[in-house]
């Protein structure tokens, strides 16, 4: 794919070409760098907004399951003690059961008798309990109890008080557990809300009324540590708009003169009146209050979760509401307000710090872009004029750069090569020449090592470790005659399967394992002399030599296996053995001979020495030893020759034949 360049970009100046670009990307980048930067950061304030405002969510919702679970648990379990056990102390009970769950501020159990029993926690952590009975002349009497939960001081008596007429008593209307509405706490003037639990014999009469009181101003408290961003509120409401609980310290209750009673004790007059969200001294709770009615038109109609966000006095405002619900009858919103001026401080100190080194980093880059363009075109130009003077045949002469990056190493180098190029021309010539002597050097040993080979008296045969055989000479040939040799095979495998071998003087084949080309493939030399190959009706007796050949790194390339005719050899074995007891016995018998001769020659002297024909036999026998002696000492002169020779050497001639064999 050819891209199309402007001719007059082609045409312009190298500082120019590398000017351009390098300022428009810079400028580019910056810009870019910039905007995305804001968007990013806007990106990461919505992002961080909601995830902020559902783990605060999240942790409301946790933290209320566990605050409202534990009174119906206490309920729960104090209704299974009392049924289970008739005649335990209730009260002291009840106080045990306090000093389990320091949330709890009041726990009692009223009866269809009118009995009524409590025990409740003040808030200087003091512990009293109250007991109305038959006992106590059906008064509400309350004692101070020590640390074992024994009463030790009186402190107040009631005598207008029935549990039954109480409204958390007339609330336990059915058999599941169920809460009181909200009540302002006489004693405490906080508001409080009781769990309710009725309490029904084995016939599903009922017996009493179990109650444990939650202040929550706890809850408040929990709010008020809750960090919601930087300042960020968080607050719970009922559906009737009346706030429960809030993170700052604003009032919930008007009308903060109290003539009511706790649960626990009589009221005498209504409680306080709480304050509506949307009427709430904080301006923030107020504000989202207004916002979330006037878009949704009821809180009743307030049912899934909810993420918005609204404007306050010219800032944003991330709102996430959470309707809860607990097992029983609680049905209240959470409310989380987040304003995004708490996140976007940092993000547009940050965005106009950006923008301020941006406008730096053009400037600067501008001016370094074009000092680093001329510093680079610099030796470029050098190089230029140098390569079109070389072009021409001039050998210019280059300075050493006194530059220590790529161009001062390019410099030097084109330096560097311009010298070795002058010497490369005048040398090349002899270079070549020496190359063609070598080749024919190379030509020539290769072609004497195939003369070498081709006339030593033995057939050479070279392998791969594949088994494909790389060389044979012609001598080979020669063993294993025309017929073979003219199909020869190329792998060792077939020439095994095609060429008989046996082990010598039998009908047995020679193990492929001990043929030395094989083990010379292992790595190991060896030899045998016991090997026969039978072709065109021809047994060839042969000595094979094999041998591994190694590469530089030792490594096993080819192994060589010379093969070397011993027939005659082996035939020359059988034949001396017999020639050797021929001649015993040839030497046995001469010896015989001679001995008769010997003995017949002395009986006839001696009779004619006793016939006394002492004179003409004298000179008879003279004459006759004269005619005898000749031949005979030739006789025994030899046979003297071959005693002492048979002497000397004819064990020598049995350890020749032994070895023969």
């Amino acid at each position: 794919m050819k891209i199309g360049v402007s001719p007059k970009l082609l045409a312009s100046p190298l500082r120019l070409v590398l000017t351009v670009p390098f300022v428009t990307l810079i400028s580019a980048t910056v810009g870019i760098v910039g905007f995305l930067s804001f968007q990013n950061g806007q990106a990461a304030v919505n992002q961080v907004a909601t995830e902020l405002r559902n783990q605060i969510s999240d942790r409301l919702v946790q933290h209320l399951h566990s605050y409202l679970d534990q009174p119906n648990f206490v309920n729960q379990v104090n209704a299974n003690s009392i049924r289970q056990f008739k005649t335990i102390n209730i009260e002291t009970f009840l106080w045990r059961q306090l000093q389990l769950f320091p949330s709890l501020n009041t726990i009692y159990y009223g009866t269809e008798k009118g009995e009524q029993f409590s025990a409740r926690r003040d808030s200087a952590n003091t512990f009293s309990v109250a007991v109305r009975q038959a006992e106590t002349k059906w008064e509400y009497r309350r004692y101070l109890v020590d640390l074992t939960g024994k009463p030790y001081k009186f402190v107040s008596a009631v005598s207008t008080f029935d549990p039954r007429q109480r409204p958390w008593y007339k609330a336990a209307s059915s058999s599941q557990p169920a809460w009181s509405a909200i009540y302002t706490d006489l004693v405490s003037q906080e508001l409080a809300i009781t769990a309710i639990q009725p309490v029904y014999d084995s016939l599903g009469k009922l017996e009493g009324v179990l109650g444990s009181d939650l202040f929550l101003g706890e809850l408040q408290n929990f709010l008020a540590k809750l960090k919601v961003g930087k300042t960020g509120k968080t607050f719970i409401l009922e559906r009737s708009g009346d706030l429960v609980s809030i993170s700052t310290r604003d009032r919930i209750l008007i009308n903060s003169q109290s003539n009511s009673q706790s649960n626990s004790q009589p009221k005498t007059s209504s409680e306080n009146q709480r304050i509506k969200a949307t009427e709430s001294d904080n301006p923030t709770v107020s504000s989202t209050s207004a916002y979330l009615l006037q878009k949704f038109g009821s809180w009743e109609r307030i049912y899934g979760a909810q993420s918005l966000d609204f404007d306050l006095n010219g800032t944003k405002q991330f709102v996430q509401v959470i309707p809860f619900r607990d097992r029983q009858s609680i049905f209240w919103l959470i409310v989380v307000v987040v304003p995004e001026s708490d996140f976007m401080e940092r993000i547009n100190q940050n965005t106009q710090i950006t923008i301020l080194f941006c406008l730096t980093a053009l400037i600067a880059s501008l001016g370094i872009s074009i000092l680093i363009v001329r510093w680079i075109t610099k030796p470029i130009l050098q190089l230029n004029r140098v390569a079109k003077e070389l072009i021409q045949g001039r050998w210019a002469e280059i300075e050493s750069s006194d530059r220590f990056d790529e161009l001062g190493e390019l410099t030097d180098s084109f330096r560097q090569m311009a010298e070795k190029m002058k010497e490369s021309f005048s040398t090349l010539q002899q270079k070549n020449e020496l190359m063609e002597k070598l080749n024919e050097a190379l030509s020539e040993s290769g072609l004497r090592l195939s003369q070498f080979l081709a006339t030593i008296p033995v057939g050479v045969l070279v392998c791969d470790l594949k088994g494909k055989i790389y060389y044979t000479n012609p001598i080979l040939q020669t063993m294993f005659g025309d017929r073979l040799w003219q199909n020869f095979p190329k792998d060792l495998n077939q020439l095994l399967e095609q060429l008989p071998i046996f082990i010598a003087d039998s009908e047995e084949i020679y193990p492929p394992s001990k043929l030395p080309i094989l083990i010379a493939l292992e790595g190991e030399s060896a030899v045998i002399e016991d090997l026969e190959v039978r072709v065109e009706a021809q047994i060839i007796h042969l000595q094979v030599w094999g041998n591994p050949i190694f590469d530089s790194d030792g490594q096993i390339v080819y192994a060589i296996a010379t093969f070397a005719d011993i027939t005659a050899r082996r035939q020359a074995q059988k034949v001396i053995p017999e020639y050797n007891q021929t001649l015993e016995i040839q030497v046995a018998e001469r010896t015989q001979d001679l001995s008769q001769a010997m003995i017949v020659l002395e009986n006839t002297q001696t009779e004619l020495v006793q016939k006394g024909k002492m004179a003409v036999l004298g000179q008879l026998v003279a004459g006759v030893a004269h005619e005898i002696n000749t031949p005979l000492g030739a006789i025994s002169s030899a046979a003297q020759n071959v005693s002492e020779f048979l002497k000397n050497h004819l064990g020598e001639m049995l350890e020749f034949g032994a070895e023969i064999k």
